[in-house]
């Protein structure tokens, strides 16, 4: 019985985290299924745009084509005007007695031989449709841009369980007391990972850090052990930019180039895998804080932790252009 008891009480251990890995799983496809329709409500409000602006753009060269017309057509309508009155009036001295008519004759052969516009015919420009496969090939270019590199996001199964990651998964805070979160292979036993990895390509994002007065930032291999704290330098595949006791480091290093009072409160990262190079950068003073350049051995996420319960980290999609 006591054997069975100790089962018993195994079983229903194993059904509690059951439970807890199926709410978890559902609050984490809520949150899914509300990006997903934030995706592609942005995706919907740009063919939207594309849209109003190719028609705006069409009526514009319509409007002028029209206006090209509607001029030419008051220019006719004053030769057709005043040829009707010239021919009105020779008609009228034709039907007159015949002493009138002939001593009218030389004025009325002057009126006929020299009309006040020669120019009749028309100079009109065959209607050319708007060029519809252009248009289409143009925005699907844009939109391939605007879809090609997707927002670094954080992943609420690899973060530590005194970190909270916001609901839209942008934002990341230091908390108190530990949370209660399901011991899952992928979280990692200090800071938090981003859900997309990187194996090629530049892709960059931004932090902000603001007062946050304890913060790490970087990239991590993928098949680190996660369940273990390291010393965050290249050697164990971290390759991270560090703040705490208003000092700065890279890896184990001080940065000794950075004034205090020029803080940034902006980190951006830029990664170029296959150059092998990171770079932590300060966009609002156009400068490079630190670079690592020794290459990946393999695909890395990016990584960010905090220890600050005040001031949380941010992180915002940045621009892809490289320094």
């Amino acid at each position: 019985m006591d054997r069975l008891q100790v089962t018993l009480d195994d079983l229903k251990e194993a059904h509690e985290s059951c439970v807890e890995r199926a709410e978890l799983s559902k609050e984490h496809t809520n949150m899914d299924e509300n990006q997903i329709k934030k995706e592609f409500e942005k995706l919907h409000q740009f063919l939207k745009d594309e849209e109003e602006k190719q028609i705006r753009s069409l009526h514009k060269e319509m409007k002028l084509q029209d206006e090209k017309l509607q001029a030419r057509m008051k220019e006719l309508s004053a030769q057709i005007s005043d040829l009707s009155e010239r021919m009105a009036a020779v008609w009228q001295d034709i039907e007159a007695e015949n002493i009138t008519f002939l001593q009218n004759y030389s004025d009325t052969l002057k009126r006929l031989q020299h009309p006040s516009v020669a120019n009749t015919t028309p100079e009109l420009q065959e209607y050319q449709h708007y060029p519809i496969q252009t248009v289409i090939f143009t925005t699907w270019v844009k939109m391939q841009n605007l879809v090609e590199q997707p927002p670094v996001t954080l992943d609420p199964d690899t973060a530590s369980s005194k970190l909270q990651v916001s609901q839209d998964c942008t934002s990341v805070q230091y908390v108190e007391n530990k949370l209660v979160v399901f011991d899952n292979p992928e979280r990692m036993y200090v800071g938090v990972l981003a859900s997309q990895g990187f194996s090629s390509g530049v892709h960059c994002w931004d932090v902000e850090v603001k007062n946050n007065s304890h913060w790490t930032l970087g990239v991590v291999a993928e098949t680190v052990n996660r369940k273990k704290y390291y010393k965050l330098y290249p050697k164990k595949h971290f390759w991270c930019f560090h703040y705490m006791n208003a000092t700065y480091k890279q890896g184990n290093d001080p940065v000794s180039n950075i004034d205090s009072n020029e803080r940034p409160n902006i980190i951006r990262l830029q990664l170029d895998f296959d150059e092998g190079e990171l770079r932590f950068i300060d966009p609002s003073r156009n400068r490079i804080l630190c670079t690592y350049t020794a290459g990946f051995p393999e695909k890395v996420f990016p990584y960010f932790c905090t220890e600050d319960m005040i001031s949380p980290l941010n992180i915002f999609m940045s621009n892809k252009q490289k320094w």
